[in-house]
């Protein structure tokens, strides 16, 4: 609300196995650059797809996305 973006979340999130806080801190992390990269009016939106042996978490935003560059050193620690 403060930042005037909205959040979606797509149908009801499944239950998984693992560590909580690393699980936490991974969809906090997206959801916070997420949020920060999109712009007044924006949407980011959560959802997931489950396959049989996991279950995938996609983080999706209307901002302006990640210059080509970039996006192979965006997942460097």
């Amino acid at each position: 609300d403060e930042k005037g973006v909205r959040l979606e979340i797509g149908r009801g999130m499944s239950a998984v196995r693992g560590d909580e806080t690393l699980l936490l801190r991974a969809l906090s992390n997206l959801l916070d650059n997420a949020i920060r990269h999109t712009p007044r009016g924006g949407s980011v939106r959560l959802e997931e797809t489950v396959e049989p042996e996991s279950v995938c978490v996609r983080v999706s935003d209307s901002g302006p996305g990640v210059a080509e560059g970039d996006r192979e050193r965006i997942f460097w620690r």
